[in-house]
């Protein structure tokens, strides 16, 4: 809303002025998790537990200038301060990277002793120095075997899973081959149009984006002028499937829709232009490719798991041993 936008401006103002970093973040944060680190919200990177809108701007800054100006996310209004860049040649060196700074942090008790006595002391239980499994096979002696028999069966599932989802794994002139022969039946984009979303939190804010477009300004630089405005282009549509687009159909390139409302914000459609239909590339179509050639990944695994260690997987005999399994039922 217009006072979060305010508050934002005061903090990117006080910045600006030479203030502390650590100040502005005591004076102005509302993020009970950060606020208390001096805004330290971690590493960001793809795959990262906050939502896209967030991610994505974090990855697309400009690291030269100590903090970025104010930007809006789905959480509000924020302005980015890039501590470090982190680039990994491989998966493997990421692993290393994790695994190394999982061990140096807290969460990994380097000294178990004192940790016993410290949950004995706190609690006021006893630790035995056997495992729950160890006890559990004393006690239940088929333990054994029903949990190896569960331990191998997660080692394949882990295995396979890795295989056939890890993108180190997957041969690449493999899918080439899939995408070039299923290639003018499955994979091309419909004719489509390419608009913008623009949103602000009122009508107001809206009308001066529309009057700065036929100003002769660029939709792209909106954004740029007017902070408190959103633009997402025709990439991100996924994101908004509640969003009225029907009416782009009807509509002359280089327009602005009518007003669209809801119970949070204004926003505006742009219908830049209409886009034929054409195939897709390799690239566009990867991950599609990826979904779409699961299943002939996984009959070539198994055949060499079959050849290498005479193991599969016997669908027939699951099946089976399923319908026999009264407690399935």
């Amino acid at each position: 809303n217009r006072s979060q936008f305010e508050e934002i401006d005061k903090a990117y103002k006080e910045l600006e002025n030479g203030k502390a970093w650590s100040d502005v973040v005591k004076k102005f944060s509302e993020d009970p998790s950060s606020a208390p680190l001096g805004g330290n919200i971690g590493w960001i990177s793809t795959g990262s537990q906050f939502h896209p809108s967030l991610v994505n701007a974090v990855l697309s800054l400009d690291y030269t200038p100590s903090y970025s100006k104010p930007i809006r996310t789905a959480y509000g209004y924020h302005i980015f301060k890039v501590d470090s860049v982190l680039k990994f040649e491989n998966q493997e060196q990421k692993e290393q990277w994790l695994y190394t700074e999982f061990e140096a942090s807290d969460y990994v008790p380097k000294d178990p002793e004192s940790l016993r006595k410290w949950i004995q002391s706190e609690t006021g239980r006893k630790i035995h120095n056997k495992s729950i499994s160890e006890i559990t096979q004393q006690l239940f002696p088929d333990f054994q075997k029903e949990a190896m028999v569960l331990k191998e069966g997660v080692a394949v599932s882990e295995l396979t899973r890795d295989q056939l989802q890890n993108e180190d794994n997957i041969d690449k002139e493999l899918l080439l081959e899939s995408f070039e022969e299923a290639h003018r039946e499955l994979y091309k984009y419909p004719n489509r149009n390419y608009f913008y979303l623009i949103y602000a939190d009122t009508d107001s804010l809206i009308n001066e984006a529309i009057a700065f477009v036929n100003e002769g300004n660029s939709i792209k630089q909106i954004a740029e002028t007017f902070p408190q405005i959103t633009v997402i282009p025709d990439s991100l549509k996924g994101t908004f499937d509640f969003r009225p687009y029907a009416r782009l159909d009807t509509m002359e390139v280089g327009a602005f829709s009518d007003i669209i409302q809801d119970d949070f914000e204004s926003s505006i459609l742009y219908l830049d232009s209409r886009l034929p239909a054409r195939y897709m590339t390799f690239e566009e179509a990867y991950d599609q490719i990826i979904i779409d050639s699961q299943p002939d990944r996984q009959a070539l695994w198994e055949k060499s798991l079959k050849r290498k260690y005479g193991m599969g997987i016997e669908s027939k005999n699951l099946r089976e041993a399923f319908e026999k399994d009264k407690s399935f039922k």
